[in-house]
């Protein structure tokens, strides 16, 4: 993984779970990222919404522009370096 070259925030969600007998609450991202490098030396990037609800995602680029993107459910986005 690589350091982003974009600075995304999302809203957290709260998500209960009932697992193996354990009963428990957490908090994450509703939309999560990472950056890589490929083997060509390019700059990549992925947003995902992992939530059964769209979901929406501030993204703030180098040059001060913001973009806020709605993702599907389940939907999976690339984000490229500019």
């Amino acid at each position: 993984m690589i350091r982003p070259f974009v600075k995304c925030e999302s809203r957290s969600a709260d998500v209960g779970y009932d697992m193996w007998g354990s009963v428990g609450h957490i908090s994450d991202e509703e939309v999560l990222t990472s950056f890589w490098e490929n083997a060509k030396g390019e700059r990549i990037g992925f947003a995902s919404n992992w939530r059964q609800n769209p979901s929406d995602l501030k993204i703030t680029h180098a040059d001060g522009r913001v973009e806020t993107r709605t993702l599907a459910p389940l939907k999976v986005i690339e984000l490229k370096s500019e």
